[in-house]
């Protein structure tokens, strides 16, 4: 063997070592199995290359970083991973300036509030009610009389679900993490509250600025929602820090992995030339029709919640069509839903509709379900005053829709005779027959709660 005409021997790394040790003289082709003591030098030289091969591929954490992941008698999961997701109360141990930054040295919640009787909820336990008390973080967890009894989530937490609160300007937790691939992810987040801005530091980088969409009413009323985007640019173990104001309960962010394919939405990639299309209290500028359009209406199902700006189907007067009163033609038509999700129930069903007739005898509808379809389908106007029915549902190859009670995002594109479907960051199906040219966008209502949010029409030239 002679190292020196090896793939190593150009390397930086191994030139030092080479010109710097007694290797040089040891490692000569001719004479090399004459010498044991340079065999075993060789035997470290290959595992030194192997571990600096392995560093090389991965990323550290900062040398200079004193935390640990967290872990109690309860939890031993070590650093928490990624792709999945970071629970916030799980913060590094380390203490005040090293594990997270609290503008007071007191629990406001395992310290002070849950150790009142009233708060140590029999749906939970002493570990619950203490967890992390002599900490200076502040983290209590989601309880029946102040999380579920008002029944006004956007999406419903976990009971016992522990979160941090007491937010102030200018804290910031970290967290040892375990990226398992490099990339871009998408960050969903739960939390309750403001619609505020913050963000995340990795290996004590900026990262990237997130931001909650909406507010949710109060600190418990909670939402589930997509807050931004960040990149990780090595996998391996790294630093994660969030940094965070004043004005939310934060519960967990899960990082999804992005697809090459998959692209954000119009809405996000252009957010100027929209119109809010949301109905008013009274609903004025819409109305229904019973599907089919020969059938009768049933009772009043649509309302708007003004405060959380949402539309609600209750889904219990019967199978319509809820349209926007505007006869509408290329544009892109953003709507974003979540189902009500029931234990043991199945079978969710809904739709939003591009270039329907007003009677709504000629429809195109963006079908989704309980994590499932994501295509199109309906009946659209060909020749000689005929109609021919289509469904795309074997275009869709991902099954993109998210399960109920999560919010989903979906974007019809109407250009010409071509409409295209984008579903959760990608796009799952295209028609090119639309027969009508014009029409009208609106929602499906049918046995089913569901509600709606970011109604929104953008014209196209």
């Amino acid at each position: 063997m002679c190292l020196r005409s090896g793939p190593a021997f150009g390397q930086p790394w191994f030139l030092a070592l080479y010109y710097s040790t007694d290797l040089r003289s040891g490692l000569d082709c001719e004479s090399i199995s004459n010498h044991t003591t340079v065999m075993k030098q060789l035997t470290v030289l290959i595992a030194l290359t192997a571990w600096i091969t392995t560093l090389g591929s991965h990323a550290a954490l900062p040398p200079d970083y004193h935390g640990k992941p967290f872990e109690d008698a309860v939890y031993k999961g070590g650093p928490q991973v990624i792709p999945g997701r970071v629970e916030c109360a799980y913060y590094d141990l380390g203490g005040e300036g090293v594990a997270y930054h609290d503008t007071d040295s007191t629990n406001n919640g395992s310290g002070v509030l849950n150790q009142q009787k009233n708060h140590q909820r029999p749906h939970a336990t002493p570990y619950h009610w203490n967890f992390r008390a002599n900490e200076g973080g502040d983290i209590s967890y989601t309880k029946d009389f102040a999380d579920f009894i008002h029944q006004q989530n956007l999406v419903n937490p976990l009971t016992n679900q522990f979160y941090i609160g007491w937010t102030e300007d200018g804290e910031w937790c970290n967290y040892t993490v375990d990226v398992k691939k490099a990339g871009a992810y998408r960050i969903v987040a739960l939390y309750g509250n403001a619609a505020n801005t913050f963000s995340f530091s990795v290996n004590n980088q900026p990262a990237c600025e997130c931001k909650f969409p909406v507010p949710t009413g109060s600190m418990h009323k909670w939402n589930k929602a997509e807050v931004g985007q960040i990149t990780f640019a090595e996998a391996g173990p790294q630093l994660l820090t969030l940094h965070y104001n004043k004005g939310n309960n934060l519960a967990y962010f899960d990082f999804e992995a992005i697809n090459p394919g998959e692209s954000r939405s119009a809405l996000e990639t252009d957010p100027k030339g929209w119109a809010d299309i949301l109905p008013p209290a009274d609903l004025q500028g819409w109305f229904r029709v019973p599907v089919p359009p020969t059938g009768k209406l049933g009772r009043d199902q649509w309302h708007v919640d003004a405060e959380k700006r949402v539309l609600i189907c209750d889904g219990d007067g019967g199978h319509d069509m809820l349209l926007f009163n505007q006869e509408i033609g290329d544009a892109i038509f953003h709507f974003e839903f979540c189902y009500t999700r029931i234990e043991g129930k199945t079978g969710y069903n809904s739709g939003g509709y591009v270039r329907n007739s007003k009677d709504g005898a000629i429809w195109h509808q963006a079908q989704f379900g309980d994590a499932k379809d994501g295509y199109l389908f309906g009946v659209t106007p060909i020749a000689d005053g005929k109609t021919k029915f289509f469904n795309l549902a074997k275009q869709v190859k991902d099954m993109r829709v998210k399960p109920a009670g999560e919010w989903n995002t979906f974007e019809v594109t109407a250009r010409g005779s071509t409409l295209v479907l984008w579903v959760n960051g990608a796009v799952t199906c295209q028609f090119d027959g639309c027969g009508l040219p014009r029409g009208f966008v609106g929602l499906e209502g049918e046995g089913y709660r569901i509600e709606f949010r970011n109604l929104k029409v953008k014209p196209l030239p």
